[in-house]
Protein backbone atom coordinates (compact mmCIF):
# COMPACT_ATOMS: atom_id res chain seq x y z
CA UNK A 1 0.00 0.00 0.00
CA UNK A 2 2.82 2.34 -0.77
CA UNK A 3 2.52 5.47 -2.82
CA UNK A 4 4.70 8.33 -4.04
CA UNK A 5 2.69 10.91 -2.09
CA UNK A 6 2.97 11.51 1.63
CA UNK A 7 0.21 9.49 3.29
CA UNK A 8 -2.65 11.57 4.68
CA UNK A 9 -2.60 9.45 7.83
CA UNK A 10 0.43 7.51 8.99
CA UNK A 11 0.48 5.37 12.13
CA UNK A 12 3.90 4.03 13.08
CA UNK A 13 4.52 1.29 15.67
CA UNK A 14 1.68 2.50 17.89
CA UNK A 15 1.29 0.91 21.31
CA UNK A 16 -1.51 1.49 23.82
CA UNK A 17 -1.64 -0.18 27.23
CA UNK A 18 -4.00 -0.21 30.19
CA UNK A 19 -3.33 -1.11 33.80
CA UNK A 20 -5.81 -3.50 35.34
CA UNK A 21 -6.00 -3.21 39.11
CA UNK A 22 -6.51 -6.31 41.22
CA UNK A 23 -8.01 -6.54 44.68
CA UNK A 24 -4.97 -8.50 45.84
CA UNK A 25 -1.50 -8.42 44.36
CA UNK A 26 0.16 -6.25 41.75
CA UNK A 27 -1.79 -4.74 38.86
CA UNK A 28 -1.41 -6.24 35.39
CA UNK A 29 -0.80 -4.49 32.08
CA UNK A 30 -3.11 -5.07 29.11
CA UNK A 31 -1.72 -4.27 25.68
CA UNK A 32 -4.72 -3.22 23.59
CA UNK A 33 -2.72 -1.94 20.58
CA UNK A 34 0.61 -3.64 20.02
CA UNK A 35 2.99 -2.06 17.50
CA UNK A 36 0.40 -1.15 14.86
CA UNK A 37 1.60 0.58 11.69
CA UNK A 38 -0.83 1.74 8.99
CA UNK A 39 -0.97 4.38 6.26
CA UNK A 40 -3.77 5.93 4.23
CA UNK A 41 -3.27 7.38 0.77
CA UNK A 42 -5.39 10.25 -0.51
CA UNK A 43 -8.74 9.26 -1.99
CA UNK A 44 -8.45 5.62 -0.86
CA UNK A 45 -10.30 3.48 1.67
CA UNK A 46 -8.40 1.32 4.13
CA UNK A 47 -10.61 -1.29 5.77
CA UNK A 48 -9.57 -2.25 9.29
CA UNK A 49 -11.24 -5.51 10.24
CA UNK A 50 -11.26 -7.73 13.29
CA UNK A 51 -13.55 -9.21 15.88
CA UNK A 52 -14.86 -7.29 18.88
CA UNK A 53 -12.14 -6.80 21.47
CA UNK A 54 -9.22 -6.93 19.03
CA UNK A 55 -8.23 -3.30 19.69
CA UNK A 56 -9.92 -1.48 16.80
CA UNK A 57 -11.86 1.01 18.96
CA UNK A 58 -8.84 1.74 21.14
CA UNK A 59 -6.83 2.49 18.01
CA UNK A 60 -9.55 4.86 16.78
CA UNK A 61 -9.67 6.70 20.11
CA UNK A 62 -5.90 7.10 20.12
CA UNK A 63 -6.06 8.95 16.78
CA UNK A 64 -8.09 11.70 18.45
CA UNK A 65 -6.05 11.87 21.64
CA UNK A 66 -8.73 10.11 23.70
CA UNK A 67 -6.45 7.27 24.78
CA UNK A 68 -2.89 7.68 26.15
CA UNK A 69 -0.21 6.31 23.83
CA UNK A 70 2.73 4.41 25.30
CA UNK A 71 4.92 4.62 22.21
CA UNK A 72 4.82 5.14 18.46
CA UNK A 73 3.63 8.09 16.39
CA UNK A 74 0.64 9.45 14.48
CA UNK A 75 1.12 11.80 11.55
CA UNK A 76 -1.69 13.64 9.76
CA UNK A 77 -0.71 15.10 6.39
CA UNK A 78 2.94 14.81 7.43
CA UNK A 79 2.49 16.58 10.79
CA UNK A 80 3.26 14.59 13.93
CA UNK A 81 0.22 14.96 16.20
CA UNK A 82 1.21 12.33 18.78
CA UNK A 83 0.42 13.71 22.21
CA UNK A 84 -0.62 17.08 20.79
CA UNK A 85 -2.33 19.63 23.02
CA UNK A 86 -5.86 20.99 22.76
CA UNK A 87 -5.04 23.70 20.23
CA UNK A 88 -3.33 21.29 17.85
CA UNK A 89 -6.19 18.82 18.23
CA UNK A 90 -8.67 21.56 17.36
CA UNK A 91 -6.70 22.28 14.21
CA UNK A 92 -6.65 18.56 13.49
CA UNK A 93 -10.45 18.47 13.56
CA UNK A 94 -10.54 20.39 10.29
CA UNK A 95 -8.52 17.60 8.67
CA UNK A 96 -9.93 14.46 10.27
CA UNK A 97 -13.42 13.68 11.58
CA UNK A 98 -15.20 10.62 12.89
CA UNK A 99 -18.51 8.94 12.08
CA UNK A 100 -19.67 6.87 15.04
CA UNK A 101 -21.14 3.39 15.17
CA UNK A 102 -24.42 4.14 16.92
CA UNK A 103 -26.53 6.79 15.15
CA UNK A 104 -28.98 6.73 18.06
CA UNK A 105 -26.56 7.89 20.76
CA UNK A 106 -24.22 9.98 18.59
CA UNK A 107 -26.73 12.84 18.09
CA UNK A 108 -27.94 15.23 20.79
CA UNK A 109 -31.68 14.52 21.19
CA UNK A 110 -32.36 18.09 22.39
CA UNK A 111 -31.13 19.72 19.17
CA UNK A 112 -32.69 19.90 15.74
CA UNK A 113 -30.83 18.28 12.88
CA UNK A 114 -29.91 21.73 11.54
CA UNK A 115 -28.42 22.67 14.91
CA UNK A 116 -26.46 19.40 15.12
CA UNK A 117 -24.77 19.91 11.74
CA UNK A 118 -24.29 23.63 12.43
CA UNK A 119 -22.51 23.10 15.76
CA UNK A 120 -18.96 22.45 14.45
CA UNK A 121 -19.33 25.40 12.07
CA UNK A 122 -20.42 27.67 14.92
CA UNK A 123 -17.48 26.56 17.06
CA UNK A 124 -15.13 27.33 14.17
CA UNK A 125 -16.78 30.73 13.58
CA UNK A 126 -17.88 29.70 10.10
CA UNK A 127 -21.62 29.18 10.44
CA UNK A 128 -23.83 29.91 7.44
CA UNK A 129 -27.35 28.54 7.31
CA UNK A 130 -27.13 27.79 3.60
CA UNK A 131 -23.98 25.74 4.08
CA UNK A 132 -25.80 23.54 6.59
CA UNK A 133 -28.70 23.15 4.17
CA UNK A 134 -26.27 22.19 1.40
CA UNK A 135 -24.51 19.64 3.62
CA UNK A 136 -27.78 17.98 4.55
CA UNK A 137 -28.96 17.99 0.97
CA UNK A 138 -25.72 16.26 -0.06
CA UNK A 139 -26.53 13.33 2.24
CA UNK A 140 -30.23 13.20 1.29
CA UNK A 141 -31.83 15.14 4.16
CA UNK A 142 -34.25 17.89 3.08
CA UNK A 143 -34.53 21.38 4.55
CA UNK A 144 -37.93 20.49 5.98
CA UNK A 145 -36.48 17.46 7.75
CA UNK A 146 -33.69 19.62 9.19
CA UNK A 147 -36.20 21.29 11.52
CA UNK A 148 -36.91 17.97 13.24
CA UNK A 149 -35.09 16.29 16.11
CA UNK A 150 -33.21 12.97 15.88
CA UNK A 151 -36.01 11.03 17.60
CA UNK A 152 -38.14 11.57 14.48
CA UNK A 153 -35.59 9.87 12.22
CA UNK A 154 -34.83 6.27 11.35
CA UNK A 155 -31.41 4.77 12.02
CA UNK A 156 -30.28 5.25 8.43
CA UNK A 157 -31.44 8.88 8.39
CA UNK A 158 -29.62 9.56 11.66
CA UNK A 159 -26.42 8.12 10.25
CA UNK A 160 -26.79 10.44 7.25
CA UNK A 161 -27.01 13.35 9.69
CA UNK A 162 -23.89 12.08 11.45
CA UNK A 163 -22.05 11.97 8.13
CA UNK A 164 -23.17 15.54 7.31
CA UNK A 165 -21.89 16.74 10.69
CA UNK A 166 -18.54 15.03 10.08
CA UNK A 167 -18.26 16.79 6.70
CA UNK A 168 -19.06 20.24 8.10
CA UNK A 169 -15.42 21.37 8.46
CA UNK A 170 -14.42 19.92 5.07
CA UNK A 171 -12.02 17.26 6.41
CA UNK A 172 -9.70 15.25 4.21
CA UNK A 173 -10.04 12.08 6.30
CA UNK A 174 -13.09 10.34 7.76
CA UNK A 175 -12.63 7.71 10.44
CA UNK A 176 -15.68 5.46 10.12
CA UNK A 177 -16.15 3.32 13.22
CA UNK A 178 -18.58 0.50 12.33
CA UNK A 179 -20.85 3.07 10.61
CA UNK A 180 -23.41 0.56 9.30
CA UNK A 181 -23.32 -2.23 11.87
CA UNK A 182 -26.39 -0.89 13.73
CA UNK A 183 -28.47 -0.63 10.54
CA UNK A 184 -30.69 -3.07 8.65
CA UNK A 185 -29.01 -4.77 5.69
CA UNK A 186 -31.03 -2.84 3.07
CA UNK A 187 -30.17 0.45 4.77
CA UNK A 188 -26.51 -0.56 5.06
CA UNK A 189 -26.27 -0.71 1.27
CA UNK A 190 -27.75 2.79 0.92
CA UNK A 191 -25.31 4.29 3.42
CA UNK A 192 -22.34 2.50 1.83
CA UNK A 193 -23.35 3.81 -1.60
CA UNK A 194 -23.65 7.32 -0.14
CA UNK A 195 -20.15 7.06 1.34
CA UNK A 196 -18.78 5.89 -2.02
CA UNK A 197 -20.45 8.81 -3.82
CA UNK A 198 -19.13 11.32 -1.27
CA UNK A 199 -15.63 9.92 -1.54
CA UNK A 200 -15.64 10.31 -5.29
CA UNK A 201 -17.11 13.81 -5.34
CA UNK A 202 -15.12 15.22 -2.39
CA UNK A 203 -11.89 13.20 -2.78
CA UNK A 204 -12.21 11.90 0.77
CA UNK A 205 -9.92 9.37 2.40
CA UNK A 206 -11.52 6.73 4.64
CA UNK A 207 -10.33 4.54 7.47
CA UNK A 208 -13.28 2.16 7.61
CA UNK A 209 -13.44 0.03 10.75
CA UNK A 210 -15.65 -3.06 10.80
CA UNK A 211 -15.96 -6.61 12.08
CA UNK A 212 -17.89 -7.49 8.90
CA UNK A 213 -15.67 -8.61 6.03
CA UNK A 214 -18.55 -8.55 3.55
CA UNK A 215 -18.90 -4.79 4.19
CA UNK A 216 -15.14 -4.26 3.94
CA UNK A 217 -15.09 -6.14 0.63
CA UNK A 218 -17.73 -3.78 -0.75
CA UNK A 219 -15.98 -0.51 0.09
CA UNK A 220 -12.24 -0.95 0.78
CA UNK A 221 -9.30 -0.57 -1.59
CA UNK A 222 -6.91 -2.03 0.97
CA UNK A 223 -7.46 -4.21 4.03
CA UNK A 224 -5.67 -4.59 7.36
CA UNK A 225 -6.68 -7.46 9.63
CA UNK A 226 -6.31 -6.91 13.39
CA UNK A 227 -6.04 -9.72 15.92
CA UNK A 228 -5.29 -9.28 19.63
CA UNK A 229 -3.95 -5.78 19.17
CA UNK A 230 -1.73 -6.53 16.19
CA UNK A 231 -2.01 -6.27 12.42
CA UNK A 232 -1.65 -9.85 11.23
CA UNK A 233 -2.32 -9.27 7.53
CA UNK A 234 -2.36 -6.29 5.18
CA UNK A 235 -2.78 -5.92 1.44
CA UNK A 236 -5.07 -4.91 -1.37
CA UNK A 237 -8.67 -5.92 -0.93
CA UNK A 238 -8.48 -8.13 -4.02
CA UNK A 239 -5.41 -10.00 -2.76
CA UNK A 240 -6.58 -10.47 0.83
CA UNK A 241 -9.98 -11.83 -0.20
CA UNK A 242 -8.65 -14.05 -2.99
CA UNK A 243 -5.43 -15.28 -1.33
CA UNK A 244 -5.45 -14.69 2.44
CA UNK A 245 -2.03 -15.38 3.93
CA UNK A 246 -2.86 -15.50 7.64
CA UNK A 247 -4.84 -18.25 9.35
CA UNK A 248 -6.96 -15.74 11.26
CA UNK A 249 -7.92 -13.97 8.04
CA UNK A 250 -8.93 -17.30 6.52
CA UNK A 251 -11.12 -18.05 9.53
CA UNK A 252 -12.86 -14.69 9.19
CA UNK A 253 -13.45 -15.26 5.48
CA UNK A 254 -14.85 -18.71 6.15
CA UNK A 255 -17.41 -17.15 8.50
CA UNK A 256 -18.94 -14.98 5.76
CA UNK A 257 -22.25 -16.51 4.57
CA UNK A 258 -21.55 -18.37 1.32
CA UNK A 259 -23.56 -17.74 -1.84
CA UNK A 260 -23.66 -21.38 -2.96
CA UNK A 261 -22.40 -24.95 -2.30
CA UNK A 262 -19.16 -24.56 -4.28
CA UNK A 263 -18.28 -21.35 -2.45
CA UNK A 264 -19.07 -22.98 0.89
CA UNK A 265 -16.76 -25.92 0.08
CA UNK A 266 -13.96 -23.58 -0.98
CA UNK A 267 -14.20 -21.60 2.24
CA UNK A 268 -14.22 -24.71 4.43
CA UNK A 269 -11.11 -25.96 2.67
CA UNK A 270 -9.38 -22.60 3.07
CA UNK A 271 -10.27 -22.33 6.75
CA UNK A 272 -9.06 -25.87 7.42
CA UNK A 273 -5.54 -25.10 6.22
CA UNK A 274 -4.62 -23.75 9.64
CA UNK A 275 -6.01 -22.23 12.78
CA UNK A 276 -5.03 -18.85 14.26
CA UNK A 277 -2.42 -19.22 16.97
CA UNK A 278 -3.06 -17.32 20.20
CA UNK A 279 -0.98 -14.16 20.51
CA UNK A 280 0.61 -12.78 23.63
CA UNK A 281 -1.10 -9.40 23.36
CA UNK A 282 -4.18 -8.91 25.49
CA UNK A 283 -7.48 -7.90 23.88
CA UNK A 284 -8.93 -4.44 24.14
CA UNK A 285 -10.52 -3.52 27.42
Amino acid sequence: MSGSETPLLEIDDLRVQYKRKRLFGASTVLTAVDGVSLSLQRGKTLGLVGESGCGKSTLMRSLFGLTPIVSGSIKVMGEDVTGSGRRARRRLSSRMQMVFQDPYSALDPRMTVHEIVAEPLRLAGRYRAQEVTDLLDRVGVTAEMARRKPSEFSGGQRQRVGIARALALSPDILILDEPVSALDVSIQAQVLNLLADLQQSLQLTYLFVSHDLSVIRHIADDVAVMYRGRIVEEGTSERVFAHPADAYTRSLLAAIPAMGPSEARRRRATAAESEPSPGSAAPEA
